[in-house]
């Protein structure tokens, strides 16, 4: 493994840029609770947690938009992760969402940028409802 020093480097480096660039916004990530015995086929109520992130919203460049994989109006999104505990980061995935104002975007796909081992930032694939 390498310098953790590094890796919390960026992470402030990440955080003062989208302090600059970006604005507040809420990833809303999902937590499945327990089964109920009597009816374990309806699964577990999923519990909403808010978690408030500095974003930086852009599109994608036309020649990425292929309407299979990256349909039109899907967007990216760079969050600042550094608030965020280990398991709130994990609970960013495919399925969540990205709410900025009124508009409700869903996590298509995540990239974590990783350095020393340690997810320094997150880049996600964002899909208007």
């Amino acid at each position: 493994m390498g310098d953790l020093s590094i890796a919390q480097d960026l992470i402030d480096g990440v955080a003062d840029a989208m302090a600059d660039l970006g604005a507040s916004r809420v990833v809303r990530i999902f937590t499945e609770g327990a089964l109920t015995p009597g009816d374990p086929g309806a699964g577990g109520a999923r519990t909403p947690e808010n978690l408030s992130v500095e974003a930086l919203l852009y599109d994608y460049e036309d020649q990425y938009i292929d309407e299979t994989t990256v349909l039109s109006g899907d967007r990216k999104a760079i969050i600042s992760i550094g608030p965020l505990t280990v398991a709130q980061i994990g609970g960013i995935e495919p399925g969540s969402l990205l709410v900025d104002g009124a508009d409700i975007y869903t996590i298509v796909k995540t990239g974590e940028i990783e350095v020393a081992g340690v997810v320094v930032t997150m880049i996600l694939q964002i899909r208007g409802a």
